[in-house]
């Protein structure tokens, strides 16, 4: 089944380590697979105990790490593709909050995993198309609601333990010029303009002459042998026998039932007739309703809402004739239309999440081009990537009130599989958190009956839907978003759309105007600098939805797998 397809249990692998850093299993079977290729040497190596007297050490904290000792026994190829794991997880974790859609995309991307997959010899196309379905899952597990990673993997390992069977990703694109060869087992639930049956005068495969037959209301039937060595046959062997095959000849009609209602418009039934005859075959039983074999070339069957013509001959084109002219050789034009490059078909994608938006959004006229909406970075020797989250998790279980901030070092431990980085974090997180307390908007957030954090929604702009996550919605429905990073002219005025997409989405949800807008950079030097109020009145609001519509068909209009910065 397509959920145990080793491609599918090697993105479940990455999704599973992503959440949960510590499942040795599922590092393991990432460490092993494609997306890294580590060597069963660096195994040993990285399982081997620390020293003389050192206990073994595991997979994940060979994962988390960051410096030689980690490496210590690896060559120079697996240990750079150890490092390059640590930071695809790492860069996965810290937008781990993306909406589903938008975080599959990027894991494919920063992945390569399709590239990886295209290379293989066999079947690459098909494990690479059966990569991408898991993406397409996601799309439609959140459906109308945004959804967290966290149930999506378990979703994914529900299915695979349930056993539930799925066909793989199909090969043809819809409304290509193409001709898809395929079983009938997979055709089930699927509808072609044109169906072709070849081979109709093949018998099915005769059963074995077992010496036990099973029959559920008969019991079982033995082959006796005599005294004499030859076999005996009794006559409840002959029922169940004739009870088999009478359920082989109605499976086999229903088979044929199932590949002849694929045809939407034509149907072509093809078999050549054998010297050994048809009986038993789906010829046959064609053959003894409707005398196909009878027929001359060109009579014609009618049944209620279908005709059918028998050919028994190919037709002949002789030379000069109207339609082998017809059917020569192409010109310079026609050969020039078919070697040219295939031109990428806009992009029928309905879900785009804000941060793909916001590069498009961002216009010279904002003082922040494409490029511009990253804040400047703090260097204070901490992984950018896992600092965020950590900021994050912070903000997520703050309560604000007396009492309420959360244990930062306890906070950290669970979220940093590393111990080398947890008193760097701790510090990190505690100069945060005393600036913060000092602001408007700790103040105001402290006065608040209930604080809705990480609220989800999806916005429809035109066409398409819009989703995203509000960090934080206040009793009168103002919004707050913090930013790591110091503030600069070009990426606030990024930002600023984006609290105004909020805004949009508060308005649509509730029928109401949120008052207010925020925003926090929670590494800003100066005071002044932390805190940033938002103008969200319906003129700006109305005006980040139009901008919106641009940027959705901007991003339709080339193919989505060229823009990596699109899920960013």
């Amino acid at each position: 089944g397509f959920h145990e397809l080793q491609e599918v249990m090697d993105l479940r692998n990455l999704l599973r380590v992503v959440v949960e850093p510590l499942d040795e299993m599922a590092v393991l079977g990432l460490l092993r697979s494609p997306l890294v290729g580590l060597s069963d040497n660096a195994f040993v190596a990285l399982c081997s105990p620390a020293g003389e007297a050192g206990a073994a050490r595991t997979l994940s904290a060979a994962l988390a790490g960051a410096d030689a000792e980690d490496e210590a026994g690896l060559d120079v190829e697996d240990a750079q593709r150890l490092r390059q794991a640590r930071e695809l997880v790492a860069d996965l974790r810290a937008h781990a909050e993306l909406p589903l859609p938008a975080f599959l995309r990027r894991v494919l991307i920063r992945s390569g995993c399709e590239s990886i997959l295209l290379a293989q010899d066999f079947l690459g196309v098909q494990k690479a198309l059966n990569a991408r379905k898991v993406a397409d899952l996601a799309e439609r597990f959140t459906g109308a609601a945004a959804s967290r990673l966290a149930a999506f993997v378990r979703y994914l390992d529900d299915i695979a333990a349930g056993g539930i069977r799925e066909g793989d990703a199909p090969m043809q694109v819809e409304g290509a010029q193409s001709v898809t060869l395929m079983t009938i087992h997979k055709s089930k639930g699927l509808e072609f303009p044109v169906v072709a049956l070849p081979d109709l005068a093949r018998k099915p495969k005769a059963s074995r002459a077992e010496d036990l037959l099973l029959d559920r209301e008969l019991g079982p039937a033995l082959r006796i042998t005599g005294p004499d060595g030859a076999s005996v046959e009794r006559e409840i062997r002959y029922l169940v026998a004739r009870r088999d095959a009478e359920l082989d000849a109605a499976e086999h009609a229903r088979i044929l039932y199932v590949a002849m209602t694929r045809a939407r418009d034509w149907l072509l039934l093809a078999g050549a007739v054998g010297t050994k005859g048809t009986a038993g075959s789906w010829f046959g039983y064609l053959d003894g309703h409707w005398d196909l074999a009878g027929r001359r070339d060109g009579d014609t069957l009618e049944g209620a809402g279908w005709r059918a013509v028998v050919r028994r001959e190919a037709a002949r084109l002789e030379p000069g004739d109207g339609a082998a002219a017809e059917r020569g050789e192409p010109s310079d034009e026609v050969v020039a239309a078919r070697i040219a490059p295939v031109q990428p078909a806009g992009s029928a994608k309905t879900t785009f999440s804000v941060t793909e938006l916001l590069p498009v959004m961002a216009k010279e006229s904002d003082t922040a081009g494409p490029a511009g909406v990253a804040a400047a970075p703090v260097d204070e020797g901490l992984d950018a990537r896992l600092r965020g989250t950590l900021v994050h998790r912070l903000f997520e279980k703050w309560g604000f009130g007396p009492g309420g901030r959360p244990d930062v070092a306890g906070l950290v431990r669970r979220e940093c599989a590393d111990g080398r980085h947890w008193d760097a974090a701790t510090a990190a997180l505690t100069a945060i958190a005393d600036r913060f307390a000092e602001t408007e908007v700790f103040e105001l957030l402290a006065t608040q009956r209930a604080i809705r954090r990480e609220t989800p929604f999806l916005l429809r702009v035109g066409d398409a839907l819009v989703s995203g996550t509000v960090d934080a919605m206040l009793d009168d429905l103002s919004v707050v978003d913090y930013k790591t990073g110091r503030r600069t002219p070009g990426h606030h005025a990024a930002y600023e759309w984006q609290v105004r997409l909020y805004a949009a989405a508060v308005r649509a949800l509730t029928g109401q105007m949120p008052p207010a807008g925020w925003l926090c950079y929670v590494d800003a030097e100066r005071p002044e600098d932390l805190v940033s109020r938002v103008d969200v009145s319906p003129e700006r609001i109305d005006e980040a939805i139009g901008r919106a519509h641009e940027a959705i068909e901007h991003l339709r209009q080339g193919p989505p797998q060229a823009r990596e910065e699109d899920v960013g």
